[in-house]
């Protein structure tokens, strides 16, 4: 148990003489049974030499073995379970990321949930912990679903109840994940930032409390988010949070948000945590519930006329590379398709100058209240990257320097992806930039390419001039 020492005041001292006192035990810690109406009924306070397995399972690898590459994010660790990386020790568990080649990374960190040992729907989970900082490390504290029952990543949700990026180390953030499955997924969150110091410094306290229909952050206490709106395609609200989740830990090392560490990040960066604690209200069942597909009123229904097609990637028109947008025959609408927030039109080019003179140009808008901002094309003629030939390349017009632009690759009738962030160098002018994706490997064929304009969670757009790019001239440097 957490004990804590208890000073002897010095005029009992003084009275003792030369007699010699015993030392009497620190009382225990005791841990709250109870917080807000919500009865304590799963904790780990770390006790031991070992993380107890039969609240925690390790996580492994990049997460190719779910068909990810980065675990979807491009981060650059390995997840182990040695003791380099994670350990329990004087009641607290480290998770410590170091900088060392492993398994064909450069680095190595730890990640654990609690899938089929912690699962509950409803709930306070508050967790007590010191974070690391610098550049491209990424502490974070959430959930996801025990069962996909609305559809794969983030159409059944995830919960984001604290998030970190190293270079903001004095800032966290609180997100959940809806909507559809991607590319048709959409979040909203906000974030606490601390009046001074780092979440380095010392312990903090972060807690959710989740209820049907309504969800809360706090950080030490202090209430700074209550969010009561999200959706997930065709069910019910509160769908997809209505359903068993379970925890994950974990620190990971660069990243489309964060980015990679430079040379001012230090080695090795720890999350240290104190204890991780559940409440409930009396009577809560955890057991998935019924998913209630929505009902559409007659009275909003579209008209017959009205309703667009839906389509997938294979609906698209295929594109040749490179691709401009000067050819009137295609019907751009559905060759290069904005998705979750983002509008693609073609117009004409804003500023000609050397770098990009074509008179016809595609224009990316991202809307109100859209952290995406994203669009994506069909190639007709599928590629494959080499080691002498891996880069994509793209003329870009930004109104802000240092916005990141996502490259993504997939492939239509598989499921690899790849994708990396290179920001803007300038603004008001076109310039060309360059992606490096080599990280794709060497052997996979590519017929789906993404772009997603200002990637990075709070980026919002808001429909103005500040969220509008102009883009032209895609190519691929590869083998066709």
């Amino acid at each position: 148990m957490k004990r804590f020492l208890v000073s002897v005041p010095v005029a009992i001292i003084l009275l003792v003489s030369c007699e010699t006192v015993p030392e009497e035990p620190a009382p225990e810690e005791t841990v709250p049974q109870e917080k807000n109406g919500y009865e304590l009924v799963w904790s780990d306070e770390f006790e031991g030499d070992e993380l107890d397995t039969s609240k925690w399972s390790y996580m492994y690898g990049t997460g190719e073995q779910f068909g990810l590459v980065g675990w979807g994010n491009n981060e650059l660790q390995y997840y182990t379970d040695r003791p380099e990386n994670i350990y329990v020790s004087d009641g607290k568990l480290h998770i410590r990321a170091k900088e060392e080649e492993h398994e064909g990374m450069d680095y190595t960190s730890a990640r654990i949930r609690s899938l089929d040992k912690g699962d509950w729907r409803y709930g306070r989970f508050e967790v007590r912990a010191k974070l690391p900082e610098g550049q491209g490390i990424w502490p974070a504290v959430w959930m996801m679903p025990s069962h996909d029952v609305y559809g794969g990543w983030a159409a059944s949700g995830e919960i984001d109840i604290m998030e970190l990026v190293g270079h903001e180390p004095d800032v966290v953030h609180g997100t959940l994940h809806y909507g559809g499955a991607w590319p048709d997924n959409t979040s909203s969150g906000s974030s606490y930032q601390l009046d001074s110091g780092t979440f380095s410094d010392d312990f903090h306290n972060f807690a959710l409390e989740w209820e049907e229909g309504e969800m809360r952050w706090y950080v030490d206490g202090e209430l700074y988010q209550t969010q009561t709106s999200w959706y997930t395609e065709g069910y019910e609200f509160p769908a997809p949070f209505d359903q068993p989740f379970h925890l994950l830990l974990n620190v990971a090392v660069g990243g489309n948000w964060p980015g990679s560490p430079d040379e001012t990040t230090e080695f090795p960066q720890e999350m240290v945590i104190d204890y991780v604690r559940v409440y409930q209200k009396p009577g809560a069942d955890n057991t998935p519930s019924e998913p209630v597909p929505a009902e559409e009123d007659p009275e909003d229904a579209p008209e017959e006329d009205d309703i667009e097609p839906s389509f997938s990637p294979e609906d698209l028109e295929q594109l040749s590379l490179p691709i401009d947008f000067e050819d009137d025959a295609v019907d751009w609408d559905y060759s290069f398709f904005g998705f979750e927030g983002g509008e693609v039109s073609i117009v004409d080019n804003p500023a000609p100058d050397d770098v990009n003179s074509s008179p016809r140009v595609a224009r990316m808008v991202k809307h109100p209240g859209q952290f995406w901002g994203g669009a994506f094309s069909h190639i007709g003629e599928p590629f494959r990257f080499t080691e002498d030939a891996h880069t994509i390349t793209m003329h870009v017009w930004s109104p802000r320097e240092a916005v990141p632009v996502l490259m993504k690759v997939e492939q239509q009738d598989g499921d690899r992806t790849y994708e990396t962030t290179e920001p803007t160098t300038t603004s008001g002018e076109w310039e060309e930039m360059t992606w490096d994706m080599s990280g794709a490997g060497f052997t996979r064929e590519w017929d789906l390419i993404t772009v997603i304009f200002d990637f990075r969670e709070g980026g919002a757009g808001d429909g103005s001039e500040e969220f509008t790019w102009y883009f032209d001239n895609l190519d691929v440097d590869s083998e066709r």
